[in-house]
Formats: structure tokens, C-alpha cells, sequence
């Protein structure tokens, strides 16, 4: 009895694990294709977003250009020349728009450095303008800006009056360097430099407010300025306005020619001042440090 006992107590045990594994096993199938289909249901809501975006986007963002702003402090290019350059490309929408054709065509003008253009949502475009800022007059018919770059407005009439700098090919930088520092020590005395210029052989002249041309030769510019201050601050500041022309290129002084006067100097003028002595006679003179 004992052995029937124990077949039919695992008789019921088989039984009831075979019955928990049917009712348990169909459930799990359904979850997986719950899983799968919701994230068939995402992916395909984004599907349409992004469908949808690309068909709406072109026609919600290539709307005609509407406005065009022009910024940028100008003082030499009238805003026209910019509209007049922009205006053909305005036919199509604000997508359509070349900007770095316009950007090429706009820094083409003489007077403009760098231009920027970029578009502005929904229908704008805005154009950024810098414009040339001179600083001297190069040679008879262009003008150098402030980093010693050439350009060549259609007309310069209204820099006559501006200082002129000349010099070889690529001497511009040159040039514009030592004007810069030659008027700032001229103008501590009350002088002001109009020309300055370099020849093919490396030597400079300069013209000076009163007339009076400096001969620098080849080198030591601001030394020999020096030079001529040591003979200035002594005695020269008081026969500057009859000075002609100064020769700076002696070592231990300067040689002046005068200009012509009604009345010949033909009396010397000494004047030992601590080491420094002018001489005047005949249309020339010397200084000697």
C-alpha cells in the first residue's frame, strides 16, 4: 500500500507541474509582440515626423526675401551700391540666396575690407559691412589703409591734402611704420610729416608741414631724427622757416640749405650752445654736434 501511496502522490505532483506550465507559457509570446508593436507604432510616428518635415520645411523656410539690413559704419560707400549688388539675387526664395557670391561681389567694391552675409529667419537677410579706414595717400592715384594694404577708390580728389607715401613693390607695411613713428616724434616739436618715400635703393626722403625736405639716406631713420632734434631744440627751431632742405646723412651733423631771400645772409651766425654750433652764409649752412 505504502509503494501505491507513493506512485500516486508523484502521479498528482507530475500532473500539477505539467498544468503551471500550461497556463504560464502562452503568456509570455504576448508580451514580446506588445513590445514589438509599440515600438513599431514609435518608430513609425517618427517615420512621419521626419516625412513630414522634409515636404513642409522648404515651403515654410524659402519665403521670399522681405528685408535687408546693412550694417556697418560707413563713411565712404553709399548703401545703394550694396542694394544695387544684392537686388538681382532676390528672384527666388531666402534659400536660394548665393551668399558667398554676393560676399565676393560686395568685397570687391575699393572701399569695403571684409563683408559678411547671412540669412535671418523667416525672410530676412542681413549684410555686415567694414569699411576701409585710410591713413595716407600711396603714390598719385591709391590710398593705404591702416594695416598697410593698398586700395584704389575710382577717386581721390578729396585726399589731396592727406600725406603721401611712396615706396618699392610690397614696401607699404614699410613705409606706413616708419611715417607712423617719424610724425609722432615730429609732432612733440610741432612738426607734422606730409611725404614720406623710399627709392629702389632703400633711401628715404620726407617732406615736413613748413615745406623743409629731410634727406634720411639709407637706414637709422629715427636716429637721424634724433640727430636733427639735438640741433632743432638748440638753435635750428629759430631759422627753421628760411631751412630748405636738411641733410641727415652725415654722422655728427646736418647740413641746411636755405631758401631764397630777398636779403643775402652772407653774416656767420655762431651760436655754442654746450656742443652744438649753426653756421649761416650764402644760401647754405651746417651744424656740427
Amino acid at each position: 500500500m505504502l509503494k501505491a501511496f507513493e506512485s500516486s502522490a508523484k502521479s498528482a505532483a507530475r500532473s500539477s507541474v505539467q498544468g503551471a506550465t500550461r497556463t504560464i507559457a502562452p503568456a509570455r509570446p504576448k508580451i514580446a509582440v506588445a513590445k514589438i508593436l509599440s515600438r513599431l507604432t514609435l518608430i513609425l510616428l517618427l517615420l512621419g515626423c521626419v516625412a513630414a518635415a522634409i515636404w513642409y520645411w522648404p515651403q515654410f523656410s524659402n519665403r521670399p526675401v522681405n528685408t535687408v539690413a546693412i550694417t556697418g559704419e560707413l563713411q565712404y560707400i553709399e548703401k545703394q551700391q550694396i542694394q544695387k549688388i544684392i537686388t538681382p539675387s532676390l528672384v527666388g526664395g531666402l534659400l536660394d540666396v548665393p551668399l558667398d557670391d554676393l560676399r565676393a561681389q560686395i568685397e570687391a567694391l575699393p572701399w569695403v575690407e571684409q563683408a559678411s552675409v547671412g540669412r535671418v529667419w523667416p525672410d530676412g537677410l542681413e549684410v555686415k559691412v567694414t569699411e576701409q579706414q585710410p591713413v595716407a595717400r600711396w603714390g598719385k592715384t591709391q590710398l593705404l589703409n591702416n594695416r598697410g594694404q593698398v586700395f584704389a577708390p575710382s577717386n581721390i580728389k578729396d585726399f589731396t591734402s592727406w600725406p603721401t607715401l611712396a615706396g618699392p613693390t610690397e614696401s607699404q607695411f614699410e613705409v606706413m611704420q616708419h611715417y607712423l613713428e617719424l610724425n609722432r616724434l615730429l609732432k612733440k616739436r610741432g612738426m607734422q610729416l606730409v611725404n614720406l618715400s623710399q627709392d629702389y635703393r632703400g633711401a628715404w626722403t620726407a617732406e615736413i608741414s613748413d615745406g623743409v625736405i629731410l634727406v634720411f639716406g639709407r637706414g637709422k631713420l629715427v636716429e637721424k631724427i634724433q640727430r636733427l632734434f639735438v640741433v632743432y631744440d638748440k638753435q635750428l627751431y629759430r631759422y627753421m622757416n628760411k631751412a630748405k632742405k636738411i641733410d641727415l646723412r652725415y654722422r655728427n651733423g646736418i647740413a641746411v640749405q636755405w631758401r631764397q631771400t630777398q636779403q643775402k645772409i652772407t653774416t656767420k651766425v655762431s651760436a655754442n650752445v654746450n656742443y652744438t654750433s649753426i653756421n649761416i652764409h650764402n644760401g647754405y649752412g651746417s651744424a656740427v654736434i
